[in-house]
């Protein structure tokens, strides 16, 4: 038990010593909140992609089910191929409250929170448009739940 315990308080002391700098604590500014690495990795490592080369269309998850939110992400994230140039938009039905969409949110090649707080074990469809004008061919999207 001490041996733990010894491990544990060099872990935490490294990991206090690792956000102090030479002109004092670096990190985000005042007031904003910090999330650990290890959570946005967590969290990205679920990404599951999807395809879809009609407009709008609703993406499910295999059997045409509903998504259901993990313990992974705090928020249901998304964004778009490097491939699609065109715009991309997203929402969120929450299909056991709602047929509706949350929100519309532009998609790009970085992550988006297309819905914020959603708790764990939420089932859910996103809704997707395309500019089609500009669009030719299939558009890649990757979701983390």
């Amino acid at each position: 038990m001490r041996r733990h315990l010894t491990r544990c308080c060099a872990a935490l002391l490294a990991l206090i010593l690792g956000t102090v700098g030479a002109q004092g604590v670096t990190g985000p500014a005042a007031g904003a909140a910090a999330e650990p690495d290890s959570l946005l990795v967590t969290c990205y490592d679920g990404a599951v992609w999807q395809y879809t080369s009609v407009s709008p269309t609703t993406l499910t998850a295999p059997g045409n089910t509903a998504f259901t939110t993990t313990t992974r992400c705090l928020d249901i994230n998304m964004r778009k191929s490097t491939t699609a140039t065109w715009s991309v938009q997203a929402c969120v039905i929450f299909v056991d409250h709602t047929s509706s969409c949350n929100y519309w949110t532009e998609l790009s090649t970085s992550w988006k929170t297309i819905a914020t707080n959603v708790a764990d074990n939420t089932h859910f469809k996103v809704m997707v448009i395309h500019d089609w004008p500009n669009a030719n061919g299939t558009t890649a999207m990757q979701l983390a739940f």
